[in-house]
């Protein structure tokens, strides 16, 4: 945890539970479906251009993508408190479809998908 850039759970609780564990981890914990949230907003041509400007002047090549998953998880963070939180919790938690029926897989498939395609779209 301590030197992890980014942790994603399924559940709030499980973001409580890691948060609690190491309280430095706050600011790049988060729920998968809350960090796609959160960084939905954020333009990921400008975050690409400025570390690549960045990048280019310290190293002489552009933007890597553990560079970019550092500037998204610091803008993520960031837009916590700004962005509109939803109406319920649960909107930011990943249904569990462990012994599940298959329309509850779908259901935590539907939650994840979004997200993880949300993260992509940043870091290639």
């Amino acid at each position: 945890i301590m030197n992890s850039d980014l942790i994603l759970t399924m559940t709030l609780e499980h973001r409580l539970a890691v948060v609690q564990r190491v309280p430095s981890s706050i600011r790049r914990t988060f729920t998968l479906r809350e960090f796609g949230r959160l960084i939905s907003g954020v333009d990921p041509h400008r975050v690409s251009t400025r570390l690549a400007e960045t990048e280019r002047a310290v190293n002489g090549h552009g933007s890597t993508s553990p560079a970019r998953l550092a500037e998204l998880v610091q803008a993520a963070s960031a837009r916590r408190g700004i962005v509109l939180q939803p109406a319920d919790d649960s909107e930011y938690e990943v249904i569990d479809p462990f012994r599940g029926s298959l329309n509850r897989f779908e259901q935590s498939v539907g939650q994840i998908v979004p997200s993880i395609n949300e993260t992509l779209r940043y870091l290639f």
